[in-house]
């Protein structure tokens, strides 16, 4: 685990099981505008042949156990694994930048590494963030605050008027307001 973002990439062709202080996340989605969005997965078994992320406060080397059987849903994970072997990039892969909560793109012809993983985005930039998710729970409801479907809002929730230019929300969707 990088002693700089608390990050590593780990893929295998057995699978895998991680120590408690280390948390397994995979990339549910990424695109140029929204970066890579992460999900923390409550096990700590990764299937053979998957790709993961794995954060951890404790950096430099853990140890894993290979075996184990995880009850964690893999379905909507876009990593892909390396395994055991090397993958040679074709130029739409990223992978995670050492040090950095940041995935670049990897140039065609270089070869990632084998026990790694990686994402395939075509034509998405050079640069990725990482968004973790976030747990949050609404509570407390106030029913007499009504919602104003005319009135746009940016990626923080904030209103904003029809001279803020960037990605805007209004009526539940997503516009870019030039």
């Amino acid at each position: 685990i990088n002693a700089t973002s608390n990050l590593a990439s780990f893929s295998s062709s057995q699978a895998a099981t991680v120590p408690d202080d280390v948390t397994i996340y995979i990339a549910t989605a990424a695109d140029a505008i929204n970066g890579i969005s992460l999900t923390k997965l409550a096990g700590k078994v990764i299937p053979a042949n998957t790709g993961v992320l794995l954060y951890s406060a404790t950096t430099g080397d853990q140890t894993l156990i290979y075996t184990g059987t995880s009850t964690d849903d893999f379905s909507t994970n876009i990593l892909k694994a390396t395994n055991d072997g090397t993958y040679t990039s074709t130029g739409s892969e990223y992978a995670l930048i050492k040090g950095e909560q940041n995935f670049a793109q990897v140039q065609s012809g270089i070869v990632i590494p084998s026990n790694k993983a990686y994402v395939t985005i075509p034509g998405a930039g050079a640069k990725l963030s990482i968004n973790f998710d976030q747990a949050t729970s609404i509570t407390n409801l106030n029913a007499g605050v009504g919602y104003d479907s005319a009135t746009s809002y940016n990626l923080s929730g904030q209103k904003v008027n029809a001279s803020y230019k960037g990605i805007i929300i209004k009526n539940g969707k997503k516009y870019i307001a030039r």
